[in-house]
């Protein structure tokens, strides 16, 4: 016998998980966890990518209204690639938690397909910080500013 699951199983496990994705998605917790992605690369485009000058004020309500000044300032163009990129990175640490917390479900025989949206999402909210999960232009691949 084989820990690999059959073509029938393993589709009927990636149709659950991109139910849970998708549902993860449209949570509440990701409008939150996306403004608040948005504020961080703002924020952090602001302060010259002083990852500590930005971290000091982007819960405060002065560093919201910065971020937001400069979301205005930007051109149609620049607000695109800003939310493309944000888009991006919280896909990418969506689709980690699913396999992650799919994965301890499995270890501790428990259904992963009673998982909860919002806490998918929590989850998420933890790898954001998670260098591998970080999105990258371009211009960053090639040196450039």
């Amino acid at each position: 016998m084989t820990d690999q699951p059959n073509d029938d199983d393993l589709g009927q496990q990636l149709a659950a998980q991109e139910q849970i994705y998708n549902a993860a998605i449209r949570s509440d917790v990701t409008v939150v966890a996306t403004a608040w992605l948005a504020r961080a690369y703002l924020l952090t485009g602001i302060a010259g990518d002083d990852m500590q000058a930005a971290a000091t004020v982007i819960d405060l309500p002065a560093g919201q209204e910065a971020a937001n000044r400069e979301y205005e300032q930007l051109s149609e163009a620049e607000r695109a690639a800003v939310l493309e990129l944000v888009g991006l990175h919280w896909s990418l640490c969506v689709k980690r938690s699913i396999e992650l917390l799919w994965h301890v479900c499995g270890k501790l025989r428990i259904d992963p397909t009673d998982l909860d949206n919002d806490h998918v999402a929590l989850h998420a909210a933890t790898l954001l910080s998670d260098r591998h999960l970080v999105p990258f232009t371009s211009a960053d691949a090639d040196g450039e500013d």
